[in-house]
């Protein structure tokens, strides 16, 4: 008997700017229609957000925002319950790209488990640059959001240079603390099939994936066909094959040039 997993489909997130908000709600129904089980969007408009809940009648429909109180207390409002928090875990994640300190991350980290258990929404973590993260600074971040009432987290891989042993090390890290577990890998350098192979083997019952791959995620058309005998998503393969081959269709251009500013600098072409 295959093992149940599920697919949390990232595309809207990823693609968003490239997609004009009546497209995206049309996406959004048409993923929904192919049976994933939860959809990842921007913070966006009420409107849109409200459009987007009407056409998805399945999947889960869930925003995704940085680890700032002003924008979740913004996601709070919209009405969606479902929110994805990106925890910025490592210290490169921290002084580099949020441009704060370890203290920041501590102190902002309890502020927004307070807003969250104050309005009794079920966050998932996404504990991106996990793949960098120092055990004991992360596990120290995860014990702060206690009382969050934590649906799920996703460690999320930013660099896409995780070895299948190190993610499977992750996977049983994370597993210790005892909730339920996805992963997000980055196929900058084409690893992100393999790695989230290797996460749905370890234990992580969601996969972060995205159509055409863009945004440089994991590719949802090549994950079912790799393992279509060793796992059960409950999702129409021939439905997203055809989807796939629509958005590619459709976006091309942009999503090529997507994929190349998503490459390391010395990896572009020239």
């Amino acid at each position: 008997m295959k093992a149940a997993r599920f697919i949390t489909d990232i595309t809207l997130l990823s693609f968003s700017k490239r997609i004009p908000p009546r497209e995206r709600v049309e996406w959004a129904g048409k993923l929904d229609a192919i049976g994933v089980h939860e959809i990842v969007m921007g913070l966006s408009s009420r409107r849109e957000l409200e459009a987007c809940g009407q056409v998805i009648r399945r999947a889960q429909q869930a925003v995704y925002v940085p680890m700032d109180p002003v924008q979740l207390a913004r996601a709070l409002r919209s009405g969606v319950r479902s929110i994805h928090v990106e925890i910025p875990i490592s210290y490169p994640m921290i002084y580099t790209v949020y441009r704060k300190n370890k203290d920041w991350a501590r102190k902002t980290m309890c502020e927004c488990r307070d807003m969250v258990a104050e309005s009794g929404a079920s966050p998932t973590l996404v504990l991106a640059d996990a793949s960098r993260a120092e055990p004991y600074f992360l596990e120290s971040l995860v014990q702060l959001s206690e009382g969050m009432h934590i649906e799920k987290l996703i460690a999320k891989d930013l660099m896409g240079i995780q070895t299948l042993s190190a993610c499977a090390e992750l996977i049983g890290t994370l597993l210790s603390f005892g909730y339920e577990l996805g992963y997000e890998g980055s196929d900058q350098f084409g690893l992100s099939v393999a790695n989230t192979i290797q996460a749905l083997r370890s234990g992580a019952a969601h996969a972060n994936c995205c159509l055409g791959n863009v945004g440089g995620g994991c590719d949802l058309r090549r994950l079912l066909q790799t393992t279509a005998r060793i796992f059960q998503y409950g999702i129409d393969r021939k439905g997203a094959e055809h989807l796939d081959r629509t958005f590619k269709q459709q976006y091309r251009g942009e999503r090529l040039r997507e994929r190349e500013n998503s490459r390391p600098a010395d990896c572009r072409l020239r």
